[in-house]
């Protein structure tokens, strides 16, 4: 009976031991690394759910805590898989399905209910290479870049019905030359993160308001931006090229750097998006197939003198 006592603890232990290196552990400092996840590409949160969309086409479930309920093979091509994901108002998903040219909708179980979009074709509601989402008064905000006019934001009702779009091609003024995340602030504004390493500002309407940032590694500069998210009343960017996130005003000002450099997280590599759920942070971090949870009470930033 003592044997069998030892052994069956020593399997708990184990058990254990394999559940905390699947999902890792906490820290002090309120990180959490969930790894094991092949080039994550895309993250949404709900406050219960961390959704990811990795580099093989499957849509991951987790808990907010990084343990896996369920894994969705979403889609099977040779093209290209999923870019973006993000919860709706209405508590489903919408998904980027980027290399076939819609968006998908699902429940949060990852069960599919529709889509809307085609392609690949630049007419309205018609997409080359759909990015991420924005939600505002009630209307749906993609993102875009493909060939000419397809580099633009279309905007879509609840039931996909295309509605307006706007931005054009270029690498200034009101145009884009690879429009990627996308974000709506509380003032009522549409932020677009542009892979010229700039973040423009739009009304809803599609009035071009102006942009902030350039092209570097000193603080306020941005490289690759592909994922944003608001905290509060800023805005967080990831940074592709520069291995970190950057934190700025919804008007532009520098309010911080994260390199991640702390020892559990040991540096971001080529990240490609960030998400939040209003207590936790959630970075995709694609280089090192993993995402980083970061707990915001205890994210302290790095604000250049």
């Amino acid at each position: 009976m003592t044997q069998r006592k030892t052994i069956l603890t020593g399997l708990l232990i184990l058990g254990a031991a394999i559940f905390a290196i699947a999902v890792g552990r906490s820290s002090s400092r309120g990180i959490r690394i969930i790894s094991g996840i092949k080039a994550p590409r895309a993250v949404a949160a709900d406050g219960e759910r961390l959704f990811v969309l990795d580099g093989t086409g499957h849509l991951l479930i987790y808990d907010r805590d990084g343990r896996e309920l369920r894994r969705v093979q979403l889609v099977k091509t040779a093209r290209g898989f999923p870019a973006g994901i993000a919860v709706a108002p209405d508590g489903t998903l919408l998904v980027a399905d980027t290399h076939e040219y819609r968006v998908l909708r699902l429940t949060r179980d990852g069960e599919r209910l529709d889509a809307f979009g085609s392609g690949p074709g630049s007419a309205p509601g018609e997409f080359i290479y759909p990015q991420r989402f924005a939600f505002h008064g009630g209307e749906i905000f993609v993102s875009e870049y493909g060939f000419g006019p397809n580099n633009r934001v279309q905007v879509f009702a609840p039931d996909g019905t295309f509605l307006r779009s706007f931005g054009e091609y270029g690498v200034e003024g009101a145009a884009f030359s690879r429009a990627c995340g996308i974000v709506a602030t509380e003032e009522g504004e549409i932020l677009v993160a542009d892979a010229a390493h700039r973040i423009l500002r739009w009304t809803p309407a599609g009035e071009y308001l102006g942009d902030f940032s350039r092209l570097g590694r000193e603080p306020g500069a941005i490289s690759y931006p592909f994922g944003m998210a608001m905290v509060g009343a800023y805005v967080v960017v990831v940074e592709y090229g520069n291995h970190r996130l950057s934190r700025f005003t919804t008007e532009g000002g520098f309010a911080g750097l994260f390199t991640g450099s702390e020892e559990q997280i040991a540096g971001f590599k080529n990240p490609r998006d960030v998400a939040c759920d209003g207590k936790y942070l959630f970075v995709a971090d694609t280089g090192r197939d993993r995402v980083v949870r970061i707990e915001l009470s205890k994210l302290a930033w790095e604000v250049a003198p």
